[in-house]
């Protein structure tokens, strides 16, 4: 599926900004959503499409959640809700992409919600364990920097959920736009465990 084809087929659909790289391209979208999980940090709900023309990954249309007071944002997983993977790049048509980025976009839309509500848990739910997310981190980045990156935070001595999501997040924009994206993906991960807790209650 050609990068440009994807841009065609989100006409109309409100695109904001668009990055592109060798490895892959991501769409954001106008906010549909506003929230404040804490008073006076605006936070607004809306859509990353990603694509690559590479096989870097599949074609994926995922919640992405912007935080206006720094710019910072995480890509929200929602495949606990019952989302596949993607959309491979075999033997689909024009109208299959079309279909797929549509439905997708609704179906996530409809779960705006559950996430606006998992935000606002995380500001009174304390942070995993730190040693696990260092080491998740170390995963991610190599060459011992998972220790670096959190550094900072826990020089903080905070302990909010929603702390450790920001300070991730944030730190994030000054990596490669790859990393960026997995690391905004890991952090919407930690803030989907209570997404997935709040669905199952």
């Amino acid at each position: 599926i050609q990068d440009v084809e994807v841009l065609q087929a989100c006409e109309g659909m409100g695109i904001r900004q668009v990055t592109r790289t060798d490895e892959f391209m991501r769409m954001y979208f106008e906010e549909r959503v506003k929230t404040e999980p804490v008073v006076g940090d605006a936070c607004g709900l809306g859509l990353n499409i990603l694509n690559s023309e590479t096989g870097f990954m599949a074609l994926k249309v995922e919640a992405f959640l912007l935080r206006y007071f720094c710019t910072n944002g995480a890509v929200m997983p929602v495949s606990v809700a019952g989302n596949d993977s993607g959309i491979v790049h075999y033997g689909v048509s024009r109208n299959d992409l079309l279909a797929y980025v549509k439905q997708e976009a609704e179906r996530i839309r409809r779960l705006f919600p559950l996430i606006e509500t998992a935000l606002k848990k995380s500001v009174a739910a304390t942070a995993p364990d730190l040693k696990s997310v260092e080491r998740r981190l170390e995963g991610m980045l190599g060459g011992g920097r998972g220790k670096a990156y959190l550094s900072g935070f826990q020089a903080a001595e905070r302990s909010r959920l929603y702390d450790l999501f920001n300070y991730i997040t944030d730190r994030a924009k000054t990596e490669s736009p790859a990393m960026r994206l997995r690391l905004e993906e890991y952090a919407g991960s930690l803030l989907n465990v209570r997404l997935t807790e709040g669905m199952r209650n």
